[in-house]
């Protein structure tokens, strides 16, 4: 057979072929897509959480309170943090002992035994969001006895007559009742200056000021 050479193209001229045929062969990519229009978000505002409320059980700012007795302070609005176990009762700025306290989520109860005198019952803790949550109850204790004894101006006893008795220096602080077979008895009374007021049918009245360790009043009506 008759010798034919092989034809030989330089090397620039292959590379050339090469990179057009590849070409040939990749599509063109895609045009890329706009981007959207972005809308501000808007931010919606966190809703706090409001505070718990506390109300105090068992004794009252405006009564006159036995030296001795229980406390509760009594949560709403949420829970206390750690279902309470934090929280503690305080007596003039002395803790109770754990003895003498009962602690849940809602309510912190205590049995305390003060002197007479303006005291202050006071519970502190913290809630579910990590505050802390204090409550107070200012009160008067005290361990004395007050019998008033109204009679009429024959010196017969007056049945159903009112008679309040209040701290003369704080009088928010007080108590009523009225006469049975014209006697009337108050407890818990400090040993502080007290205002007796009696009024009767036909709006009669006496008031006198006495030391609540005086023990007995007697007060005749005039008319």
């Amino acid at each position: 057979m008759p010798y034919k050479p092989k034809l030989l193209c330089p090397l620039w001229l292959c590379l050339a072929l090469s990179a057009g045929a590849a070409s040939a062969q990749t599509p063109p990519p895609d045009p890329q897509p706009e981007p959207l229009p972005m809308e501000p978000l808007e931010m919606q505002p966190v809703a706090e959480v409001p505070p718990l409320a506390i109300a105090v059980g068992g004794v009252s700012e405006t009564r006159f309170n036995p030296t001795y007795g229980a406390v509760f302070f009594i949560v709403s609005g949420g829970d206390l943090a750690d279902a309470g176990r934090d929280a503690r009762i305080t007596a003039d700025g002395r803790v109770l002992p754990s003895t003498r306290t009962s602690v849940s989520p809602r309510i912190v109860a205590g049995r305390y035994s003060i002197p007479p005198g303006s005291r202050r019952l006071a519970m502190s803790g913290w809630d579910a969001e990590g505050r802390p949550v204090e409550a107070e109850a200012r009160i008067w204790t005290g361990e004395l006895p007050l019998l008033v004894v109204v009679t009429d101006i024959t010196g017969s006893p007056v049945t159903g007559a009112r008679v309040d008795v209040s701290l003369d220096q704080q009088r928010r602080v007080s108590a009523s009742g009225e006469t049975r077979d014209g006697l009337a008895r108050f407890e818990n009374l400090p040993d502080e200056r007290i205002l007796v007021a009696v009024t009767a049918a036909g709006d009669v009245a006496e008031t006198r000021v006495v030391p609540a360790s005086q023990g007995t009043l007697e007060i005749q009506l005039r008319r």
